[in-house]
């Protein structure tokens, strides 16, 4: 058996729900409703399961789009100074990656 590629898997799963819904209705039908609302209910597991690997694909291609920030910055804890430092992601350019709102003003 050969492991499948994320495309693949995508692609798999999408066909399997197709055939489930296609089999549900064949079921419902012959008058088969219980078997019916079976493949009804698989053909949503494989939908979901679609949907999250569409969305792993999605954050596996902006990985390396994403561009980190780093800066220092000093904050001041009960009379002392400490300094910290953080990192950033562009929040635009994040959402603008992975299909988020942009503002169009």
């Amino acid at each position: 058996m050969e492991i499948l590629t994320l495309e693949e898997a995508i692609d798999a799963y999408k066909a399997t729900a197709e055939q489930n819904r296609l089999d549900a209705a064949i079921f419902y039908d012959a008058r088969n409703f219980e078997t019916s609302k079976e493949c009804i209910w698989a053909a949503k597991e494989y939908e979901q399961l679609v949907k999250w690997l569409e969305e792993l694909k999605k954050y596996r291609e902006a990985i390396p789009k994403i561009i980190e920030v780093s800066w220092d910055h000093t904050f001041e804890f009960k009379g002392e100074t400490e300094s910290m430092t953080y990192k950033i992601c562009a929040l635009e350019t994040v959402l603008e990656i992975l299909g988020g709102a942009k503002d169009d003003s």
